[in-house]
Parts: structure tokens; sequence; C-alpha cells
């Protein structure tokens, strides 16, 4: 069968003449294009009890037991090239029900077993030579430990001074009598350079991730979806904790807050910093927006009291005195008669806003504030918080 790997990824399977299905095929021929000629070719199976892999040589490969035993499997084309990776797009591969693979083992079977056994004792032998060495080096370091705590004991009655010229170091020993003693050691040659290392290797299926070298057949998978964290303490609801005049006023109140506190400052709209949010950071205040000129949301209806005029008293001083409820306040005046002044000129009316905040304009403004960061962090995490 002839599988020809297209550059968007596409497969396209021809079978070879005389031949009904891919149980009749033993050798896959497989063609890639032009510029992925000299990365890794790999061909991915995917059977009923998990993936299986292997190298494609010289654009052939050949189906194994281990794969024809199914009646279909999935599969792709793999190539790799140093960080680079070109996947082609899964086909299926259908065999007859009827195949026998439960015969006896094939002598080119028999000889792979024994290869990859001796493979396996070899490295066996390879890792108890080096438990042998590791014994070994931990014995000498061992007994270099003591070495190097005895001349600790002898050196400290010593004075020890080094300089290095070009490739000399010089080391010299006095004693406490002043008697010197020096040692010139030239530096050894470079060694050799170590053999080049095995390449590592992975792929993902799904959450697990699988590792091995080059020099490795198969994949270890490891699983590295985490359990689901426990959930969070609920955050306090947005308000303004205080308003100031200027900069200055809340700068010198900074010590006064609590971490992550809002302010604002509330003056007048001739002052630059006007209508400013911050929020109390680890050693400043951190500026958040400017609502200067934010028409402000309309409040909750407050509540109309039922004045009433109790006593309307004469006296020498004017008084206004307050009894009853919120709801049904009574006011009391004392009156004081003067003399009659000239016309005066028309007073400035103070304008709301702009000269002076009312506590329902700051709650109107925190209202704001809360929506408008609700908002904001809604959109930046693609959903409700």
């Amino acid at each position: 069968m002839k599988i020809t790997v297209k550059e968007n990824r596409e497969l396209i399977m021809v079978n070879a003449r005389n031949t009904q299905n891919e149980n009749d095929v033993e050798t896959l021929q497989i063609s890639v294009p032009e510029k992925y000629e000299d990365f890794y070719k790999k061909i991915v199976f995917i059977t009923d009890d998990g993936v299986k892999w292997d190298l494609i040589e010289n654009d052939t490969y050949k189906l194994q037991r281990n794969i024809t035993k199914y009646d279909s499997v999935k599969f792709y084309i793999w190539l790799t090239k140093d960080e680079q990776d070109f996947r082609s797009i899964e086909k299926t591969l259908y065999f007859n029900k009827n195949h026998e693979v439960d015969g006896e083992i094939t002598p080119e079977e028999q000889t792979d077993m024994e290869r990859v056994i001796s493979i396996l004792e070899s490295e066996i032998t390879k890792v108890e030579n080096l438990e042998s060495q590791v014994d070994n080096k931990l014995t000498e370091i061992d007994t270099a430990i003591d070495e190097v705590n005895s001349a600790i004991q002898e050196t400290q009655n010593l004075d020890l001074d080094a300089q290095k010229v070009n490739k000399t170091t010089t080391i010299t020993i006095t004693k406490k009598d002043g008697t010197e003693k020096s040692v010139s050691i030239l530096d050894g040659q470079d060694g050799v350079d170590g053999q080049d290392g095995a390449d590592l290797q992975f792929i993902w299926q799904g959450t697990s991730l699988g590792i091995k070298t080059t020099d490795q057949e198969e994949y270890t998978f490891v699983n590295l979806q985490g359990v689901q964290g426990p959930t969070g303490l609920q955050g306090e609801p947005f308000t303004i904790k205080k308003t100031y005049s200027s900069v200055t006023e809340m700068n010198a109140d900074f010590n006064n807050m609590k971490l992550g506190d809002y302010v604002m400052i509330a003056s007048s709209v001739e002052v630059e910093d006007n209508a400013k949010l911050y929020t109390k950071g680890e050693s400043q205040w951190i500026f958040i927006t400017d609502f200067s000129g934010a028409t402000g949301i309309r409040g909750e209806t407050g509540l109309t009291p039922n004045i009433q005029i109790g006593t309307v008293t004469q006296g020498s001083n004017f008084s206004v005195t307050r009894t009853g409820t919120n709801e049904n306040p009574v006011l009391n005046f004392t009156m004081v008669k003067g003399d009659n002044g000239t016309n005066g000129q028309d007073g400035y009316t103070p304008q709301r806003g702009t000269d002076y905040w009312t506590s329902s304009d700051i709650s109107a403004i925190e209202s704001y504030c809360a929506n408008y960061i609700d908002a904001n962090i809604t959109q930046a995490i693609g959903g409700e918080y």
C-alpha cells in the first residue's frame, strides 16, 4: 500500500494491485513532502490497548502482528526534527476478523525477541557495574572526608597563601614559628570531551505526558492533571472607605488605612486630582481611574420626612430646635426682630456636583465604581467571578 503525506496534513492511501484490503498488505510505502525528507519518520497506531509507534526506515514500514491482530486501528504519520513537529491527520486501517494472529512466533519475531533480551541483559550488566562503581566512590569519599578532617586539625596552626601567575599556582605554608614552605602546581591539561547524551523526546495524550530518549523504544507516561483546589474565600464588596480633599491629605492618612481599601479625592472641578480613585498598595497608593465628568447612577429614593412647625417665639438670640422623629420631625423656632437692612447684592448659589458633594452623590459614585470594576473584571476573565 502506498501512503502519501500532503503538506496540508492529508493522507492519501492507495492499495497495491491484486489486494482487496489492508489485511492483504504486508508493507506500507510512505512518501512525505520534500522539505520533510530529513526528518525522523514515525508511524503512530491508536489501538484498543493504547498508543504504539515505530520508526519508518527507508520510507518503508512492515506491518507487525501486534497491529494486524485488531479489526481496525487508527494511525498517523509523525515527523520530527530538533524542535520542529509535523503530524498528519488520522486515518484507519481495516483488517479481516478471520486473520490469524495467534499462530506460532515466526523466526523473524524470535530473532527480534532475542535481540531485545540481549540488549536488556547488557543494560542490566551496565547498571550492576555502575552500582559497584558508586559503592567504590562512596568508600573513597568517606576516606577523603576523614583525610580532610585530619588535615583541618593540622592546619589550624598554619597560615596559607596562594598566588597564581600564568598557569602556575604557588602555595606558601607558614607555621606559627615562622617556618615557610612553598609548593608550585602547574595547571593540568584539559580532558577529552564526553560522549553526547541521548536526545529527549515527548508526546501528549490528553493530560498525560510521554517521555523517552532516542535510544528507548517505549514512552513512559505521567498524568500531570492535578486535583481541583479548594474554593477561595469570598472577597469584600467594593466600597469607597474614605474621601479626601487632596492627594496630600490622602498620603498623610496612608498608615491609617488597610491594604486594598479604596479611597477617592473629592474636592472641586478646578482641582486636577478631583474624582480620582485609588487603592492602598503595600507601600503606596495605586491609581485606579479618574471619574471626572462621569454621570452618576441614580440613587435610591430617599426618605421624605413629614416636617411640622412647632413653637415660634421671640427672643434675644435666633435658634432652631428639633423634636419628634426622623419621619415626623418638629421644628421649634426662636426669632429675633432685627433692624431693617439695605438691599444687598444677589448672592451666589452653590452648585451641587461642582461646589459640594452630597452623601447621595458619594453613594452613587461608589455604586458606579463597583459596577465599572465588576464589568471590567468579568470582561477580562471571560465570565462571572
